[in-house]
């Protein structure tokens, strides 16, 4: 795919945007390899002994940052597929955990069904996927749940189905109108551009969405503002310090640059949250298969732009057998995690 250069404005941006320490060059002149946003862009990480985020520099104008959404994937919606018994037993399988673990309600049948609760007791893949199916939320009757970057609105659908009052939020138009023709909710923007009331939501959710936003203090504080006392936030993004990322460097699928503007570490999103306001926060690795099997893509595709979507790791018996890998060893190693996920609870 090769798409015209349309310049994107820029402004340089040499200190951290957590502790106002100076940034040391990590990458430059790199291009994106994904979805054809113009440009060679450079990275910088910090040089606080507590912190090592990573970030561009220069970085884009908040203005022009669209310009490298135009050919981005959230603008459609999947279609649901004709359930095998084993997938309908999976999916028993996860309502029944869910139940057990958070509070999730059940169909009275789905209760009976007692062998449908075994698998998770020995697989960690089972009860990995789902705990993080619902980002690691307990339900919350007649709770209102904000998806911040919901784009095509999938994982809202989901949780619609298991008993949250949903509403989304995406600063891509084609991703909202994708979301919008479902019957979802969803407005066009940053969260902070809605003005939502304060203590209005139940929980939020940022899948995959602080390393895209200008200003990730300030996102996380409106999040803090608008989730009612005890509402939890839920945030999961790319993990700087990722064994993946030390192998891969440079073709890590986490860097995605221009639109991954920050990217974080295990100290430095513990420190966006305290700085936005959070006491209760932990921080945890997230198994990312994907992560390193579109890295491996990326670093054999020789500067060659590459189209994702035509490729899938769980056909593959080798990235299989990776997955289960990740998650036996994970609990020992979990700084080193693909991506990680930080809950905090408003006191």
């Amino acid at each position: 795919m090769n798409y015209p250069e349309i310049e994107i404005k820029t402004y340089s941006c040499p200190r951290c945007a957590l502790c106002n320490s100076n940034g040391r060059p990590l990458y430059s002149d790199l291009k994106d390899g994904l979805f054809g946003a113009p440009g060679l862009w450079n990275l910088k990480i910090c040089t606080g002994s507590d912190c090592g985020l990573v970030w561009l520099d220069p970085m884009p104008l908040p203005g022009e940052i669209g310009k490298a959404y135009k050919h981005y994937y959230t603008h459609t919606s999947t279609t649901e597929r004709a359930s095998s018994p084993l997938k309908q037993f999976y999916r028993l399988t996860k309502r029944r955990w869910l139940s057990s673990r958070y509070g999730y309600p059940t169909e009275p049948q789905e209760a009976r069904s007692w062998l449908s609760h075994i698998p998770h007791y020995f697989l960690p893949t089972f009860s990995g996927r789902a705990f993080s199916d619902v980002r690691f939320l307990p339900f919350v009757e007649g709770g209102r749940l904000l998806d911040v970057g919901c784009g095509n609105g999938d994982w809202m659908a989901t949780m619609a189905k298991l008993g949250w009052g949903v509403e989304g939020v995406d600063f891509d138009p084609a991703a909202v109108k994708s979301a919008s023709n479902r019957g979802l909710t969803v407005h066009f923007g940053s969260v902070e551009s809605q003005k939502y009331p304060a203590d209005s939501f139940d929980a939020i959710n940022m899948n995959q969405v602080i390393e895209h936003v200008p200003d990730p203090v300030g996102t996380v504080t409106e999040c803090f503002r608008i989730l009612k006392p005890g509402g939890r936030l839920v945030l999961v993004t790319p993990n700087a310090a990722s064994l993946s990322h030390r192998y891969f460097k440079q073709s890590w699928r986490g860097l995605e640059q221009p639109r991954h503007l920050h990217i974080f570490t295990f100290d430095s999103i513990r420190n966006t949250f305290t700085q936005a306001g959070f006491k209760r926060v932990a921080v945890g690795p997230i198994i990312g298969t994907s992560v390193s099997f579109e890295s491996s893509l990326i670093k054999h595709s020789q500067g060659v732009q590459i189209d994702l979507s035509k490729y899938g790791w769980r056909s593959r018996p080798f990235w299989r057998l990776f997955s289960l890998m990740q998650h036996l060893t994970i609990p020992l190693t979990p700084l080193v995690g693909e991506c990680l996920c930080a809950t905090a609870v408003k006191s």
